[in-house]
């Protein structure tokens, strides 16, 4: 770790390398040469150094770590998956040297998917060291990767309309056609109950995640108004008088995922011909796309999604119509002097 000082010693055969949270300095060096002496006393008289195997301390940080539920299984599963190569290892002893060579050898499916499993890793040898079981925390050097937000890639009003032809032979016709209407994410789809539509919008309160709910992805409830093509669909459905969820499976019940509603998009793209798109809820810039083509006004867009309108604006600014630019400059010209003539009167 850049600018913090690492401590090496052997006792018996055994080497043993440690970085200190301890800056260069007079002082941190001074610290460093007896902490130094302490190890090498403690272990060469038999004094035990406690040890604290790294998948004991995640496991302690995730059942101490205040997340949703399925943050705490995604930190689990990542925790797993990529950072078993370091079961079994004290914390205290796990270097930096450690952690990049374990990094390298592992084959990343993607930027995205490395910077979501160093968040856990991290937060783990934090645990770490405010409790004691070591000095530093030796992954803030694996540096998160810089990626490029790809650009929305939206379906055109005819592949939509192709899409949902299809879907409509199956259950998920009507979730799709619901979700191409208002722009939710899939989570909040599967979280809508009856009682969060009042005949002409849809309050988005919550999201479902693995089959739990928790809240919106910020935090906020919104109203969704609702073009009078989506009200329809849903006052077609059967509305069981005692309420429940929207959308159901075919015994009844709640989606826990979007799992196999997506097998059913999917099936749709090879039947209708239309080309996929990439990304969790490509309805969500189609519907953002054609909503500002036509000239909705961006706050109103904004206010539908759940976004910010400065978020809006930088991911779907280039679908804001731009036949009036000239003359919207124009309106600046009557503040301009026209000649020198003006001016020398």
């Amino acid at each position: 770790m850049r600018g913090r000082i690492q401590i090496r010693y052997t006792v018996g055969k055994q080497r043993y390398e440690e970085t200190l949270d301890l800056k260069p300095t007079q002082s941190g060096i001074a610290d460093a040469v007896r902490i130094r002496k302490e190890r090498i006393q403690a272990r060469r008289f038999g004094h035990a150094v406690e040890e604290h195997p790294f998948e004991e301390v995640a496991q302690a940080y995730l059942d101490w770590a205040n997340v949703a539920h399925s943050t705490r299984n995604s930190y689990r599963d990542s925790l797993n998956i990529y950072w078993s190569g370091l079961a079994g290892r004290d914390v205290a002893s796990i270097t930096v040297a450690d952690l990049i060579a374990l990094d390298d050898s592992i084959l990343w499916s993607s930027k995205k998917t490395r910077n979501n499993a160093l968040v856990p890793l991290r937060q783990v040898f934090s645990f770490g060291v405010a409790r004691g079981y070591c000095l530093s925390n030796p992954s803030t050097a694996l540096r998160a990767a810089k990626r490029k937000v790809p650009e929305p890639d939206p379906y055109t009003a005819d592949e939509r309309d192709s899409l949902l032809d299809c879907l409509d032979r199956t259950l998920a016709g009507p979730f799709f056609r619901v979700a191409f209407g208002t722009g939710a994410r899939t989570g909040e789809l599967l979280a809508l109950s009856w009682a969060d539509f009042d005949g002409s919008s849809l309050w988005v309160k919550q999201s479902r995640t693995r089959g739990r709910l928790k809240d919106t992805k910020t935090g906020i409830k919104r109203k969704v108004l609702l073009l009078p093509d989506t009200v329809n669909v849903l006052k077609s459905m059967p509305r069981p008088i005692k309420g429940g969820p929207i959308f159901t499976n075919q015994y009844g019940r709640h989606y826990q995922s979007g799992y196999h509603l997506n097998k059913w998009f999917r099936k749709a793209h090879k039947d209708s011909g239309v080309r996929p798109r990439s990304g969790p809820y490509p309805w969500r810039h189609t519907y953002a796309s054609l909503a500002l083509s036509a000239g909705v006004k961006p706050a109103l867009i904004a206010s539908q999604l759940g976004h910010r309108l400065d978020v809006l604006l930088s991911t779907y600014g280039r679908y804001i119509p731009r036949e009036d630019d000239a003359a919207e400059l124009a309106k600046m010209g009557a503040t301009w002097v026209q000649d020198g003539s003006e001016a020398a009167k």
